[in-house]
């Protein structure tokens, strides 16, 4: 989990609150963005959403996991605070 990580960019236009948006993968492991303080993305922002530990910041979030969490071929699942599908990538 040291290495692993998600990187979310921006591509609209506008400012994007993620607040309650998750990031699934196939076994229902999954990350939630804080309510408080709520992650807005600019556009053109970025931020990473790491497996380990640490401290959150602006454009670095942390799972505070001790194991890894995506395979080779599983599927990421971006979802609204909703629970709607947003974006998909798989994992290489």
């Amino acid at each position: 989990p040291e290495l692993e990580y998600v990187l979310l960019r921006r591509l609209g236009a506008g400012d994007l609150n993620l607040a309650g948006w998750t990031l699934n993968d196939e076994q229902d492991n999954h990350f939630t963005f804080p309510e408080q303080p709520a992650l807005v993305l600019f556009a053109g922002g970025a931020v990473q959403v790491y497996t380990r530990s640490g401290a959150d910041t602006p454009t670095e979030m942390y799972w505070n996991r001790a194991d890894p969490v995506w395979e080779p071929g599983e599927w990421v699942v971006l979802r609204d605070a909703q629970g709607g599908e947003q974006a998909r990538y798989q994992i290489p």
